[in-house]
């Protein structure tokens, strides 16, 4: 993921051209997102012709305390507050972006009934504003058998 994210977040720019590009993180507050957020801020030093703007998306509108801009760099971190079950929001949250990274995950029990919505709301915004998705899957699909390994993971369901 961290080579996709680099070819990604680096596009092509020459002569005194300057850019700004803005990643929105849906589930900016998980495991996932942080790590996303992170390595958008790290990529964000070695690219000094883009400013990126890096939206922090999360059901309470409040950024982790490892995604504020403490560490030097090109970018801003803008946190969000969206419910990605409504659409309006999910349109509201992904707009002016050129890059959406969706790593949010929702509850076993009500994941067949809520995810189809989610996605079909996130892929209609990101449609509507012409930007790349990057999807990092959860490990629902294999089902709820207990702890995750190489086994489970080839079994499937």
């Amino acid at each position: 993921m961290a080579s996709m994210l680099m070819s990604l977040a680096q596009p092509a720019l020459t002569g005194s051209q300057s850019l700004t590009e803005v990643h929105v993180v849906l589930g900016a507050t998980g495991t996932v997102g942080r790590a996303v957020v992170q390595r958008l801020k790290e990529l964000s030093k070695e690219n000094d012709k883009t400013k990126t703007i890096i939206r922090l998306v999360s059901r309470s509108g409040k950024a982790a305390p490892d995604a504020a801009p403490t560490q030097p760099g090109n970018y801003v971190a803008d946190a969000h507050k969206a419910d990605l079950f409504n659409s309006a929001d999910a349109q509201d949250a992904i707009r002016g972006a050129r890059f959406v990274y969706l790593c949010v995950d929702v509850a076993w029990d009500s994941y067949g009934n809520r995810w189809p919505t989610i996605m079909s709301n996130v892929i209609a915004a990101c449609e509507k504003e012409y930007a790349v998705l990057v999807f990092a899957d959860c490990m629902w699909s294999y089902g709820n058998r207990g702890p995750s390994t190489s086994r489970v993971v080839l079994e499937g369901t």
